[in-house]
């Protein structure tokens, strides 16, 4: 009888191991992130990419961050770019000519 309940005990831990590992989702293959790194004069040669900065990006976090130097995500076709831009190219991206109008609410990026 003793033998017989360490079987159990074992069945029900193996079931529970096996139920777990496909709860995690251990099995999928891990989803890499893609992150690119560019500054402001590459990020400004892509023009989805500069649609996709008008509209994730809030001019008011830029004057908010109070540094030289302000580097904002945007997420583009799968893919995070970090573009890294001075005050001064900031400010220019904001009011370039035949460009949408840029996003004056805050996004919930944390750059």
């Amino acid at each position: 009888m003793k033998t017989l309940k360490i079987a159990l005990v074992a069945m029900f831990v193996a079931f529970t191991m096996i139920n777990m590992t496909y709860a995690d989702g251990i099995k999928e293959k891990p989803k890499f992130k893609v992150v690119v790194n560019l500054n402001m004069d590459q990020a400004i040669q892509n023009s989805g990419l500069v649609r996709a900065m008008y509209q994730q990006v809030c001019m008011q976090d830029v004057l908010d961050a109070h540094q030289h130097v302000y580097i904002a995500e945007v997420v583009f076709q799968g893919k995070t770019y970090r573009i890294k831009g001075t005050f001064d190219q900031w400010m220019r991206f904001f009011v370039m000519d035949g460009m949408p109008k840029a996003n004056t609410q805050r996004s919930k990026n944390v750059s």
